[in-house]
C-alpha cells in the first residue's frame, strides 16, 4: 500500500490493484489529481460549496472537509468505482467519537452533495473500525474511512436539523454579471452564505 499525505495533513492509503480501466486492473505510472477542502476559505476560493440536494431535499451542510480524486494514465480517465476501497483520513479537533457522515458530489451545473450510495464502497474489504457505512467517528484526531470511488467525498453533518428554517434575501449591486455556475464554467459572479461561527459556504444559485 502507498500512503500520500496531502498539505492539510489528509492521509489516502491506495492498496496495489486499486485501479482499472474497463474492469483490468492498471500497471506502470499514472497521474493522480486530488483536491483537499479543509477551511471555507479554500471551498470559497475553488469555486465549491456545502450545498445539499439529496434524499431529503434542498439543506446545507457543516463540512469536517472533503477532497476530490481523479486518476488517469496515459490522459484517459480510469475506471470510477474501483476494485478495493481507498483509506482516508481526515484531521480534525473534535473530540473521540464525535460523528460526521459522507456524502458524494455532483459535478453539475450546480455542484452539490448528495447521499452516499452502497455502490461506493466495497463491502468484501475490512472496513475502518470508527465507520459504519455512510458514519465515521472521530478517533484520535482523525475521521478515517474506507471509500471506494473516484470524485467528490465529503464529511459532513447537516447544518440546523431540526431548527425552523428562514428565507434570506441578497441585494447584489455594482457591476454584477451573470450568476456563476458550478466552478465558474458559465457566469461570474459567485455569490456565498457563510454561516457564522460554522464551516458552511452555501452557494447561491
Amino acid at each position: 500500500p502507498k500512503t500520500i499525505t496531502l498539505k492539510g495533513n489528509v492521509k489516502i492509503t491506495i492498496e496495489q490493484g486499486t485501479f482499472t480501466k474497463g474492469g483490468v486492473p492498471v500497471t506502470g505510472s499514472g497521474a493522480l489529481e486530488i483536491r483537499e477542502m479543509l477551511k471555507p476559505s479554500t471551498i470559497i476560493r475553488s469555486g465549491t460549496n456545502t450545498n445539499y440536494n439529496g434524499s431529503m431535499g434542498a439543506k446545507y451542510l457543516e463540512t469536517d472537509g472533503f477532497i476530490y480524486i481523479n486518476a488517469k494514465q496515459n490522459g484517459q480517465p480510469l475506471d470510477e468505482r474501483l476494485s478495493k476501497n481507498l483509506k482516508i483520513s481526515i484531521p480534525t479537533d473534535k473530540a473521540d467519537g464525535t460523528l460526521t457522515q459522507l456524502w458524494t458530489g455532483v459535478e453539475d451545473e450546480q455542484f452539490t452533495w448528495v447521499d452516499m450510495d452502497e455502490k461506493d464502497m466495497i463491502w468484501d474489504e475490512d472496513r475502518n473500525q470508527n465507520q459504519e457505512f455512510n458514519t465515521v467517528w472521530a478517533q484520535d484526531g482523525v475521521f478515517e474511512f474506507s471509500f471506494g470511488k473516484l470524485g467528490w467525498c465529503n464529511c459532513d453533518v447537516i447544518w440546523g436539523e431540526g431548527r425552523e428554517m428562514t428565507t434570506v434575501t441578497v441585494e447584489l449591486t455594482g457591476n454584477v454579471g451573470e450568476l456563476a455556475s458550478y466552478l465558474g464554467y458559465s457566469g461570474n459572479t459567485f455569490v456565498f452564505f457563510c454561516g457564522k461561527g460554522a464551516p458552511i459556504v452555501a452557494q447561491l444559485y
